[in-house]
């Protein structure tokens, strides 16, 4: 009774035991197809990336809008200086009554006549000092405007490619994953058979199955967040994600970044920074305007000019046309305006004051960033050698381990210990890399989109996504 209770459990562990490995290889395959097809690679790159971006970024076309209205700000201020020309007319009809006191009483008299009235003015400023200097502010302001685009120019393709660098990292990290799964499956069927064999126990079986389905949820959260990085970089970029394609996460450890003078790279932001250019056109628009309310107590002095044709037709004037012709100045003098002059200018002052202020403080908090930028990166440089160092150990691990395996000296558990290690430190390594290459694009973005460094940086790492790619 007890020997076939015995056989008829065994039988059931067997056929779950079966059933979990079938549905583990399903799994193991749905999820995997994409890497086993084309392991961590796509069709899109980097500048394909970049490319996108700029065609549907919302906020790069607003600053576009914005840069365009802020021009228009020159041509509004230059024509108060140009010539103003202008014509006006009317063509009525004239009903007039005349009555007289006469010794009959009174007598009254109606008359019906055209009454036409036509003059073309022109008026040229001659001194207007406070309109030269809105012509200052004008320019200013298009330059802010021109700056403020560049700025969302280099965030546009800094979202970019941070979205494109964090698709390649999440792929290859699930590839990374995705191979801890056969040696856990291996390790779990190896202490079922020692469980029937005598050798192993329930404990030794309950601990496999449960590292086995550890990596498998491993191997579920890369794959949730593959997919979230896809989604991101759609969003971003407006390309749909193609799995099978020519480009992999680069391999670079240094790049030309890192072997710039750190003095010579901050003077070189320092004059060049899109941000810290478009603060000092801001202050010089305040300081413009403060120019601008100090002008207001000064006269203006106008050229005018005028041709009048007239035709009023009356009972004293019937049929006489007249003509006037005028030439001359005309001039303004504010003598007193209740204090809104001054009051205008103690206003405009503390508001050119805080425009300073507000340079200084972004010049500050742009050396700050520089400053913690540059650290990072050459911190993240040792990470980058000591990640490889630990990786290169852990590889020698998993290929003794699978030496032993095959001298029958270790487990398929221990196999799998030693691929989950591999896999952990390639995610780190992974990770520390995308990180240099972040925080190298920070530094760009702190440069104009039109400095040689831009292209240089996005030329190697466009040529090397694809040779890691082809390599492979």
């Amino acid at each position: 009774m007890n020997s076939s209770f015995s056989l008829q459990k065994r039988c059931i562990q067997k056929h779950a035991l079966a059933s979990s490995l079938a549905r583990s290889g399903l799994i193991q395959w749905v999820m995997l197809a994409s890497c086993l097809m084309a392991p961590g690679v796509f069709a899109q790159t980097l500048k394909d990336a970049m490319a996108g971006a700029l065609s549907i970024d919302p906020a790069l076309r607003s600053a576009s809008y914005n840069r365009d209205a802020s021009a228009e700000n020159v041509a509004q201020a230059r024509a108060r200086l140009l010539p103003q020309v202008s014509l006006q007319g009317s063509d009525q009809k004239l009903t007039q009554t005349t009555t007289q006191e006469t010794l009959l009483g009174p007598a009254s008299k109606t008359f019906t006549g055209p009454s036409k009235n036509y003059q073309m003015s022109l008026r040229q400023a001659l001194i207007r000092p406070r309109d030269v200097v809105g012509l200052d502010a004008a320019r200013a302001q298009k330059e802010n405007g021109e700056l403020r685009y560049q700025t969302e120019l280099a965030d546009s393709r800094l979202r970019a490619a941070g979205a494109w660098l964090d698709v390649l990292a999440a792929q290859q990290t699930l590839q990374a994953y995705a191979q801890t799964l056969t040696p856990y499956e291996r390790a779990a069927e190896q202490e079922q058979n020692r469980l029937k064999g005598g050798e192993g126990t329930r404990d030794s079986v309950l601990e496999a199955r449960a590292q086995l389905e550890s990596a498998r949820a491993m191997v579920a959260d890369s794959r949730q967040g593959l997919l979230a990085k896809q989604t991101a970089f759609t969003l971003a970029t407006g390309l749909p994600f193609e799995p099978m394609g020519k480009v992999s996460l680069p391999q670079i450890k240094r790049t030309f970044l890192n072997a710039l003078d750190k003095q010579q790279l901050w003077e070189r932001i320092s004059q060049t920074s899109n941000d810290i250019l478009a603060s000092r056109a801001i202050e010089q628009v305040q300081q413009s305007r403060l120019k601008q309310s100090e002008y207001d107590h000064l006269p203006t002095l106008d050229l005018v000019a005028s041709y009048n044709q007239a035709q009023n037709d009356a009972t004293s004037t019937q049929g006489i046309r007249y003509q006037n012709k005028q030439v001359g100045i005309q001039f303004s003098v504010p003598i007193y305006s209740g204090g809104a002059i001054t009051s205008a200018q103690r206003q405009q002052l503390a508001v050119f004051e805080a425009s300073v202020a507000d340079r200084q403080s972004l010049e500050l908090r742009i050396e700050q960033d520089y400053q913690n930028v540059w650290a990072s990166q050459q911190s993240q440089v040792d990470r980058i050698a000591a990640g490889e160092m630990l990786l290169e150990a852990s590889i020698d691990q998993l290929t003794g381990a699978k030496k032993a395996l095959a001298l029958g000296l270790k487990t398929w558990g221990e196999v799998a210990q030693a691929q989950s290690a591999v896999a952990r430190r390639t995610s780190d390594q992974i990770n520390n890399l995308v990180t240099l290459y972040k925080t190298q694009l920070r530094l760009l973005r702190m440069l104009p989109v039109d400095d040689p460094y831009w292209e240089q940086w996005t030329e190697l790492f466009h040529a090397e996504s694809v040779k890691v790619s082809a390599s492979r």
